[in-house]
């Protein structure tokens, strides 16, 4: 007769642990790798050079996506894929005023089809209801022209993907007092993080004058200052390949508020109009 035989207490944390020393263990075998892939993608994203001549609809734009993020429960690396796509194909298309609601969507969409779970992704008859109520065929169309424009390729990491990777190494032994709970820090990390997210997706030339990877260390430390924790220490500069110097431009941004932000790209180029491509 087979018997059921259940771990007792002490057995279950000795495996508990065992099992998270393996995880840890593959983590950092493969860390080296997973850091190359992640940058040599970061590298591709397109030159941004801050010529849309649908700039004054930009700010409409991104608060739409954010509300439909918000309704649909959608993510925050949703969200900035979303907007990503949405603002360098802006970049280099001057739209008709009436399709940039449809371009929007668009954009969202093929964010959502890699960021999330088939049942999570936005209805496309729903967004066509309640916007512009142009027919699915257009949309196909536009889904397949901004792929192309894209090379097929929009696997592109954002701010929002790097804040998730670096949360691994948010923390060390030093930040946490002998009467504070990990967790709890962690939750109070997470708000000025998701705070500082949605502020960023606000200002095109903030969001893109950066790369991402350095965005998202500067994040992380504005956030650690919040709590009064020390800016940075040597965990998140082995993680993140960032010291403290490299991100001291973008923080020093994020704290005194973009209006104190230079915008470099916008102050040394002009508009180049043969870019453009009418839409």
């Amino acid at each position: 007769m087979l018997t059921s035989k259940f771990c007792g207490r002490n057995d279950f944390y000795s495996t508990k642990n065992s099992l998270r020393k393996e995880l840890q263990s593959d983590i950092e075998e493969y860390k080296d790798d997973y850091n190359m892939v992640i940058q040599e993608r970061e590298n591709k994203r397109f030159v941004f050079v801050h010529q849309s001549p649908q700039h004054s609809y930009r700010k409409f734009l991104v608060d739409y996506l954010r509300k439909i993020c918000i309704e649909k429960e959608l993510t925050h690396c949703c969200l900035h894929l979303a907007t990503y796509i949405l603002d360098v194909f802006m970049d280099n298309h001057q739209i008709d005023p009436k399709r940039l609601v449809m371009v929007a969507n668009t954009s969202l969409i093929l964010a959502a089809k890699f960021e999330e779970s088939i049942v999570d992704i936005p209805d496309l008859d729903e967004l066509i209801l309640i916007t512009d109520k142009t027919s699915v065929s257009y949309y196909i169309n536009l889904e397949i022209m901004i792929l192309r424009f894209f090379r097929w390729d929009i696997m592109i990491p954002t701010a929002a993907h790097y804040v998730h990777y670096y949360m691994q190494a948010i923390l060390s032994k030093e930040d946490i007092k002998s009467d504070e709970k990990p967790r709890n820090l962690i939750f109070e990390l997470t708000h000025f993080i998701n705070k500082y997210l949605d502020e960023l997706l606000d200002d095109v030339h903030f969001m893109q004058n950066y790369s991402p990877s350095r965005l998202a260390a500067a994040l992380i430390a504005a956030s650690r200052l919040q709590l009064g924790l020390e800016l940075w220490n040597e965990n998140l500069t082995d993680f993140t390949k960032y010291s403290k110097d490299d991100i001291q431009e973008p923080l020093e941004a994020l704290l005194l508020g973009r209006k104190h932000f230079n915008c470099i790209t916008c102050n040394s180029m002009k508009i180049n109009s043969e870019k453009i491509v009418f839409w």
